[in-house]
This record gives structure tokens, sequence and C-alpha cells, in this order.
């Protein structure tokens, strides 16, 4: 259910320097399968899809919730900063997890930016994202995800076992046309 963007300090005479809006939205899905629960580039099945070994097993089909949060001032009528956090959660089966060590179970990222509307066309801005990530269980490599180096053979290097956990800090510069 997405919330519609409130303006807590609204724009005065068409200025918005001074503004401030929330915006959000939160959500809950079943049986989502890899659009958000693959995780390390690796391809899962339908996730109640037991595997014919299994004889009789069946996955529980995973709950995935999760949402957004959006904090908007305007500096001047045309600079303004925005902050954001993003969280989901994919709720599986201890069976699950264990098949497939590489999806996701836990994820949120943090973002801050500045924007400059250079006139109604172009927007220029920069922007820092921290994501933290969490699996299932230590990776076994699948999707051609390599692990550091471990040891090294005559055909080359040799991965080692993934972490549970992963972060990444993203600095992005940007320009947007609107046609």
């Amino acid at each position: 259910a997405g919330l519609p963007e409130r303006h807590i300090i609204p724009e005065k005479n068409l200025n918005k320097t001074g503004a401030l809006s929330l915006s959000g939205s939160v959500w809950a899905g079943q049986n989502i399968a890899d659009f958000f629960v693959g995780g390390r580039d690796a391809l899962s099945p339908i996730p109640y899809d037991a595997d014919p070994s299994l004889k009789g097993i069946r996955y529980a089909v995973p709950v995935s919730t999760g949402g957004w949060g959006q904090i908007s001032y305007y500096l001047t009528d045309k600079v303004f900063v925005n902050g954001l956090y993003g969280f989901m959660w994919n709720n599986f089966s201890q069976l699950y997890q264990k098949q497939y060590p590489d999806d996701t179970v836990r994820w949120q990222n943090f973002i801050v930016n500045i924007l400059y509307d250079v006139n109604p066309a172009i927007r220029i801005g920069a922007e820092y994202a921290y994501v933290d990530v969490n699996f299932c269980r230590p990776g076994n490599n699948a999707g051609g995800n390599e692990a550091p180096p471990t040891s090294m053979n005559l055909a080359g290097y040799v991965g080692g076992p993934l972490s549970t956990k992963g972060t990444t800090s993203v600095y992005r510069v940007g320009l947007w046309y609107y046609f």
C-alpha cells in the first residue's frame, strides 16, 4: 500500500525553498521467486518446487515483506536533498535455505542525494548509497560468483566459501533529461 507524498512544509507562491515532504510504501508478497529472491546472481526455482530427490518434502512458500521511506527538503527553489531507506525480508523454510544458500534473506539500503533542477527538462545530482544484504547460508559460488582466492593450483585460483553477509557503497553522479 503506497502512502501519498505528504508536504509537511508546503511550497509558498510556487517557490519550493524550505518545503519538506515525506513519502513511502510498505508491501508484502508471496511466490515472487527470482524477482526479489535470487541473490548473488544465483537462479532459484519457484520457491515451492521441491527437489524430486527429496521424496514428498515440500517447501513452504516464502512470504516477502518490505518497504521504503523518503524525506525531501528543498534548500532553494531548485536544489533539494533526499534521504531514503528501503528494506526487504524473505521468510524461507530451513529446507529452502539449505538447498539455496545464495538467496537473499534480508536487504536494506540507505541513500542520500542532492539534486539540482537546471530547468524543467534537465536535472543533475550526486548520490551515495549503502546496501547491506544477508543471504540464507554461506554461499556455494552458484551463478558464477567467485569467492576471493584462498589457494592456487595449476588450473588457477580456487575460491573459498562465501559469507552470509555482503555490503557495498555506491557513489553516483547523474544527468536526467526529460522529454
